[in-house]
């Protein structure tokens, strides 16, 4: 999984104890290497990072397998790289955790992939198979005979998720957390509510164009993304919110300023209080023109009682809206950057 690598001969050495009648070969290597990384913890991800050496057999069979094998291995993390001096950092924004080696078999190149299930490659495949079978009474395994030992060390890295809490993250929860200012403002001002709402909305959009550069592209949303984009519906709902209040709010002291007009006319009689003659049936309340009166009464007790409601209920929502937005929003963060989602 090698991009480019860089093989010295001068680091290569070779040297052996008559003692234990052992060789050991020694060659250092260095290059750049790929492997795929899934961010769908982000910024709290883990990535294990492998790097794999293989044998190439020269022909012969000498380093297949069943002869040949990288064994025992182990990996370990270079002092200065494990414990720098200094409080230095070895990758910035990364923490460099652990590495740990396994020997495993592996093909350079499968001839049975390439070949296929049909054609000219696989007839000359499966005929050389038959020749080594009853020419030379060798049983040849395809796979096997281009099997070779190879050593996967796998270096284990670890976001530096501080970084992006204290930078970011309490950023976006602070200019959210502005927008629930206008819970406790006038209900009547719905010109100065929304325009508090759509200014951190806006300053939130800016935020994001500037995080949309430093997070990475995928085709599905991180912890880091979902966030942000909720955070910015929080604050078009405190904007939404405004508006609902202040037409409760102006609808209730509509209706009981209409009410209390009618109730301030000297003429008016009480609404419970019906005349007299509808009492003794003297005359029919259409034709005396007191019903009509006696009715509108009834309508603006009516309206009175309604406004009152819609005002308690402006006055409800701010209150519910005051504690509920910022206990949802606090659990959705737990939630989100939590150990359940790989916090």
């Amino acid at each position: 999984n090698a991009h480019e690598l860089e093989h010295k001969t001068a680091d290569q050495f070779l040297w052996s104890d008559v003692r234990t009648k052992t060789v050991t070969f020694q060659m250092a290597v260095r290059g750049t290497f790929s492997a795929p990384m899934s961010f769908r913890t982000f910024p709290a991800d883990e990535q294990r990072l492998p790097v794999t050496v293989s044998v190439v057999d020269g022909g012969e069979g000498n380093y297949l397998y069943g002869a040949f094998r990288f064994q025992p291995v182990s990996a370990q993390l270079d002092a200065r790289v494990a414990s720098p001096s200094e409080g230095k950092d070895i990758i910035s924004g990364w923490t460099l955790a652990e590495a740990a080696a396994t020997e495993h078999p592996t093909i350079i190149l499968n001839w049975n992939t390439l070949s296929g299930t049909e054609g000219p490659m696989r007839e000359y495949l499966d005929g050389m198979v038959a020749y080594y079978r009853d020419a030379m009474g060798v049983v040849m395994d395809i796979e096997e005979s281009s099997t070779t030992s190879a050593v996967t060390c796998d270096i284990v890295v670890r976001r530096t998720t501080v970084f992006y809490m204290i930078n970011y993250i309490l950023v976006v929860v602070l200019l959210t957390s502005l927008s629930w200012v206008v819970f406790i403002m006038d209900r009547t001002d719905l010109a100065g509510r929304a325009g508090m709402s759509l200014t951190l909305l806006l300053a939130l959009n800016v935020f994001q164009l500037i995080l949309s550069e430093l997070m990475p592209k995928t085709g599905y949303l991180t912890p880091m993304h979902e966030f942000v984009i909720v955070s910015t519906f929080f604050t078009v709902f405190a904007a939404f919110e405004s508006v609902v209040v202040r037409e409760l709010q102006t609808r209730g002291e509509k209706m009981e300023g209409a009410a209390g007009e009618s109730e301030a006319d000297p003429d008016a009689q009480s609404v419970d209080s019906k005349p007299a003659r509808w009492a003794r049936g003297d005359v029919a309340p259409e034709l005396s023109g007191e019903g009509e009166a006696y009715g509108q009464r009834v309508a603006g007790k009516a309206r009175r009682a309604l406004g009152s409601k819609l005002l308690a209920a402006a006055k409800v929502v701010d209150r519910a809206s005051l504690v509920g937005f910022p206990v949802v929003y606090a659990a959705y963060t737990a939630y989100v950057f939590g150990p359940t989602r790989g916090g």
